[in-house]
């Protein structure tokens, strides 16, 4: 079930996007209507909700009720629509006033900073792709991984899935972390999505397949932990205070739209 999860959620938003497409299109509310006033707090409830993802992550109550993965898909979910419920809520000032855009307006600044957020968020996301985890979603140290890699042994493999791994010399698995900076990031995700297509063609059973697609996984997310974990752990840091400044922008927006009806 929770594997479906990522292309309801998918749906989901792009149901959402057409229909608020064509409202805005066809007939655009002005930015104190009542329609785009609620789009706006839908984002800011949308923007709040997502949090949930930060106290799952501290929470074995809640990582007992869903997977870690799980609240990570709705933390994506909630903060994509909150983006595109504040986009199309910023709509009538970015598209329909007949002056030019005033980048100082607290609306405007608030959209800024809900979308440095945004995409700060997508980068994070990529750089959490690489770094191994359990099948319940938590991270995995590097000696983990490796006692996981050795417990799953490669003699029950046919050995065309083995051909498909990095070996050493002596023809054992190679495990080293390799250096380097995004660059090489973007390299062993590449290699390892090359990997995975070449391993979907082979005529393997479910199991078979299942088995080595994990192991292809945390072999090639093993050598680009070293890249990726001090990157993740950096992003972390600086996310966090964006987010915060986020909320306070947003807060004085409302505060102010109230005030002055801007």
């Amino acid at each position: 079930m929770t594997r479906w999860l990522p292309l309801v959620y998918a749906s989901v938003l792009v149901v959402e996007a057409i229909w608020l497409t064509w409202r805005f299109v066809t007939d655009a509310p002005d930015s104190a209507d009542p329609f785009s006033v609620t789009l706006g707090w839908l984002g800011v409830i949308s923007m709040i909700v997502m949090l949930i993802y930060s106290f799952a992550r501290r929470s074995v109550r809640l990582r007992r009720w869903a997977p870690l993965r799980v609240w990570l898909h709705f933390h994506i979910f909630c903060g994509v629509q909150g983006v595109l419920f504040v986009f199309f809520h910023c709509w009538p000032m970015l598209f329909t006033r007949t002056g030019p855009v005033q980048w100082l307006n607290p609306g405007v600044i608030n959209a800024i900073a809900v979308l440095v957020v945004f995409l700060s968020g997508i980068f994070g996301r990529y750089l959490y792709s690489m770094l191994p985890r359990a099948r319940r979603g938590e991270q995995m140290q590097a000696l983990e991984v490796i006692a996981e890699l050795q417990r799953r042994g490669m003699d029950d493999l046919p050995l065309e899935v083995r051909d498909l791994w990095r070996t050493d010399a002596a023809g054992n698995l190679a495990l080293d972390l390799e250096g380097g900076g995004v660059l090489s990031l973007i390299r062993a995700d590449w290699e390892t999505r090359r990997t995975l297509r070449r391993l979907r063609e082979l005529d393997l059973t479910a199991e078979i397949r299942e088995l080595a697609e994990r192991r292809v996984r945390l072999s090639r997310r093993l050598r680009a932990l070293a890249v990726a974990q001090p990157w993740f752990e950096l992003w972390i840091v600086a996310h966090r205070p964006v987010a915060a400044i986020m909320f306070v922008v947003t807060a004085v927006h409302i505060i102010l739209s109230y005030m002055y009806r801007i």
